[in-house]
């Protein structure tokens, strides 16, 4: 396995690619350094805590009825993002996306580079367009905050999976929009309602609880991975149910049905 890029692709089209991941790494280091320069890092309890629940939160991965998969890490994103400022999340961000991607998937270095780039572009777009709105660290917004937190993740989500259906469609060679559709609304359709919620919910709950608000946030993640998991044996149980094994032909209790 190549671990400075993972591709399929050779010659002019790889060139190509690796181009647009070093653009997206360059971008993404240039404006954490920015966000960075001036800024009062957060304690190091803070950085500690956020630190470890953002890598049990990416390793948890919910499996989607449409086969798609979603992790609880981006309400994690949000949580550190409303508590302090968008240091904790630049500072932590990158860590996470090396440890997960580049050592426990074993991908590719310029994948993981890509990656970090990516959600530090999609954080500090997500930091700006709610600083411009009325949103500040430590700021008691009261009901404004459940406007603008959803527009926040709306942003983070629109930057995030517009980078990566990029890549995708580099990849394979096909349109830009039709892959950014699928992989923010089709393949995740079932999730986004969670995924808002999640991330407004757990943002509020550690905006006024502090660090006590992770632990509360991180039993949320693992009952929903729990139910996750319930509800995919449910439907392999079910698919078994109706389908014969030796030819996956549909039987009688699927026409009865």
């Amino acid at each position: 396995m190549n671990r400075l890029i993972r591709t399929k692709l050779t010659g002019t089209d790889l060139l190509h690619l690796t181009g647009y991941f070093v653009t997206v790494a360059m971008l993404g280091f240039l404006a954490m350094a920015r966000s960075l320069e001036g800024a009062t890092l957060p304690s190091w309890v803070s950085i500690t805590i956020f630190g470890i629940a953002g890598l049990v939160a990416h390793n948890v991965v919910f499996v989607l009825p449409t086969r798609g998969q979603t992790h609880a890490g981006y309400s994690h994103h949000h949580d550190s993002l409303v508590r302090s400022r968008s240091p904790p999340c630049v500072t932590c961000r990158p860590s996470h996306s090396l440890l997960l991607h580049f050592f426990t998937q074993k991908n590719g270095l310029m994948n993981c580079l890509f990656n970090v780039g990516q959600m530090a572009l999609s954080l500090i777009a997500a930091a700006c367009l709610g600083s411009a709105i009325g949103w500040a660290p430590g700021a008691e917004l009261g009901a404004w905050a459940l406007a603008i937190l959803p527009i926040m993740v709306c942003v983070h989500e629109a930057v995030n999976y517009g980078l990566v259906a990029a890549a995708i469609a580099l990849e394979h060679k096909e349109p830009f929009l039709p892959w950014f559709w699928r992989i923010s609304y089709e393949d995740r359709s079932y999730a986004i309602p969670t995924i808002y919620a999640a991330s407004t919910i757990s943002a509020l709950l550690i905006h006024y609880m502090g660090h006590e608000g992770t632990v509360v946030v991180l039993i949320g993640v693992f009952a929903m991975f729990a139910q996750s998991r319930l509800l995919k044996e449910y439907a392999t149980k079910a698919e078994e149910s109706r389908t014969d094994a030796l030819t996956g032909l549909y039987n009688l209790r699927y026409l009865e049905d």
